[in-house]
């Protein structure tokens, strides 16, 4: 009976090692994912993000059936009331205008938020397009790409968008487009530096010696190895284009009245500085806690994503 039990045992212990040693390791992205679950800052911002753009989507709904107002209704009779719990649509006061400061808030991230998406998913493929085609070919490729680039940088970036927004007077659809194609260059210099390392690795040379093109080299073997920058990169531009969005907006080239965006409310209550406060610290607040958010996230991003570092 001892032998049968010894012998069992030899052999569960034999299984154990046996699925030890044939266990996968643990990908780049299942690491990631472990750590970011230890990252409470990184998950906090995350969720405020969240709640943030789950208040954009439902800025329709919440102000028909809960605040029973809408952006853009004027009442001069409750022009520049003070906060008050009276009602929901006076929680953050009304402005010069008598509308719910609140509502305004909520539809201004619609256009705050969807602009900083937009337009850094604009530049982001131009970029990375243009970035991995530059480290990749090299030579006279790489050499006209850098050119561009260098010129593109040379140009003020935000006299360009003023002389932009001064001669077509864009939407929010064409200002996100607009901001998205001269804000690309950050973006091609970095996966430009990151290909010219990648494409001497080892798996690139296996794959050159099968016969792999070089379209096929390029996207699926170097473009998945330079995502993780990529997504960080990505969190971090967006919250560029929001605060180039809010500057544009507070000088008077970007969203026009009377739809709402948080740059644009900055601007219209800065002459009520000290009359009626809470309409600059509202949307001055949701910018700066959105920016923080999105930095954040992003430096959490490269700290997970980052295979040097040790558990």
């Amino acid at each position: 009976m001892a032998d049968i039990i010894r012998a069992r045992a030899l052999a569960t212990a034999r299984g154990s090692a046996d699925e030890l040693q044939y266990r996968p390791s643990a990908s780049l992205f299942s690491t990631a994912l472990r750590r970011l679950r230890r990252d409470r800052l990184t998950l906090a911002a995350f969720g405020v993000l969240g709640l943030l753009v789950l208040m954009a989507l439902a800025a329709p709904w919440i102000s028909a059936n809960l605040l029973y107002t809408t952006y853009e209704k004027i009442d001069l009779e409750l022009r520049m009331m003070f906060p008050t719990l009276a009602k929901p649509m006076w929680w953050l006061g009304t402005d010069d205008y008598g509308r719910s400061q609140l509502v305004r808030l909520m539809y201004g991230a619609q256009v705050s938020l969807g602009i900083g998406v937009l337009a850094a998913l604009i530049n982001l493929t131009i970029g990375i397009t243009l970035g991995l085609i530059a480290g990749f070919y090299r030579g006279r490729v790489d050499d006209l790409i850098n050119w561009l680039i260098t010129t593109m940088v040379s140009i003020p970036t935000i006299f360009l968008l003023l002389v932009v927004a001064a001669l077509f007077r864009p939407g929010v659809v064409q200002l996100a487009v607009v901001i998205g194609f001269i804000s690309w260059m950050g973006v091609a210099r970095i996966v430009r530096g990151q290909v010219f390392a990648a494409r001497e690795r080892d798996y690139v040379l296996a794959a050159r010696t099968i016969g792999a093109s070089n379209r096929r080299i390029m996207l699926v073997h170097i473009l998945p190895n330079i995502i993780p920058i990529v997504l960080i990169i990505m969190g971090i531009d967006i919250g560029g284009v929001i605060l180039t969005e809010s500057a544009l907006s507070y000088l008077g080239f970007g969203v026009q009245p009377p739809m709402a965006s948080w740059g644009n409310m900055l601007t219209n209550a800065a002459s009520f500085m000290f009359h009626a406060p809470w309409l600059v610290l509202a949307p001055g607040f949701f910018i700066s806690l959105t920016v923080l958010c999105l930095y954040l996230i992003g430096d959490g991003l490269r700290d997970a994503l980052d295979p040097r570092l040790k558990e």
